[in-house]
């Protein structure tokens, strides 16, 4: 039996309390290799581009990693990240026994032997979990033959008894379609459905600004790069909150990570310093021509960003909600 009970390090990743729920159903899908009574259940995490799930799948897939001796390699979690659309099922199974070390596949053999070579493959490294990324590239279309036959060979890899392992599939927006897809326009059966086979999906939102999650984040990259304590009730330490923010909005957690782990903010001893820094940085990495981190004494703009933030954030959130009612999936 797996110790599941490791975590990920506080220095790895900011856990905010929506991270820190994913974890916990990564885990529960993560289990369920090792209960044979269960039925398996598949997982979404989806999210726009920047917002940290490849960065949590992989610091996820780092916490078991693979085992190799002279008899044979043993791969706990097969993370795999999909780049590019593919024209069939068999192409991307083929990926994937590549991806798993498998021999060339030269010749077109049929989709059967495929499937026996994916499962040997799967026992013989005694894969827990998989993880598959990028979801929504599987498919350049979302209707469509194509998109129906992926969608049942996902079903496939649920549901098909030697594979004991679940999925964590991960991507954007999007990639909710693979989940929702056959359910109103009827293209697909109840049967046939990936819906059916899924845990609730999770969504990974940006941080509203003005809020204490919001801060807590900034505090954490703070204390990364061994940067100056801020207290959020000071005004001009509130403006930097707000300042970072405002460049947060491009890529959201990508946008942080190119601002703050860098070389030339560490240890930065005060503001100004640290202000000198990722206005360096925000010209090298964003792509925005309104730098937040010059002319400090600009205040009124930076007031305006954060506004139209705060709407924008309230109207996803309505979004997410009417979203979420009209979807079925099974908790």
């Amino acid at each position: 039996m797996r110790d599941l009970t490791v975590d990920i390090a506080e220095d790895d990743i900011f856990k905010s309390y929506k991270v820190n729920e994913t974890i916990k159903r990564i885990k529960m899908v993560h289990g369920m290799y090792f209960d044979k009574q269960c039925t398996k259940k598949g997982l979404l995490i989806y999210g726009a581009s920047g917002e940290g799930k490849t960065h949590l799948l992989k610091a996820y897939k780092k916490l078991f990693k693979p085992v190799e001796d002279i008899e044979k390699k043993t791969i706990p979690v097969f993370y795999y990240a999909v780049r590019q659309g593919k024209s069939n099922v068999n192409d991307f199974m083929k990926t994937l026994i590549s991806a798993l070390g498998g021999p060339p596949i030269r010749n077109r053999p049929h989709s059967s032997e495929l499937e026996t070579q994916f499962i040997t493959l799967l026992k013989e490294q005694e894969v827990e979990l998989i993880i598959l990324d990028e979801i929504q590239n599987l498919s350049t279309s979302y209707d469509g033959i194509l998109f129906q036959s992926i969608i049942k060979y996902l079903c496939w890899l649920l549901d098909e008894d030697a594979i004991q392992c679940s999925i964590v599939f991960a991507g954007s927006q999007l990639a909710s379609r693979l989940m929702s897809f056959g359910e109103h326009n009827m293209k697909l059966n109840d049967n046939e459905q990936l819906s059916r086979r899924m845990l609730r999906p999770i969504p990974l939102r940006r941080h509203a600004p003005k809020q204490s999650q919001w801060t807590d984040c900034v505090d954490w990259y703070l204390k990364q790069i061994k940067g100056p304590e801020l207290d959020s009730s000071n005004v001009l330490h509130q403006q930097f909150y707000d300042r970072v923010y405002v460049a947060y909005q491009e890529k959201s957690m990508s946008t942080l990570n190119d601002l703050f782990i860098q070389e030339n903010c560490m240890r930065s001893p005060d503001l100004k310093s640290l202000y000198q820094a990722l206005s360096i940085n925000f010209n090298l990495y964003c792509k925005s021509t309104d730098n937040p981190f010059v002319n400090l004494s600009e205040i009124q703009w930076i007031t305006n960003s954060i506004l139209e933030a705060k709407k924008r954030n309230t109207l996803e959130k309505s979004n997410h909600l009417t979203y979420s009612k009209k979807q079925t999936y099974a908790v």
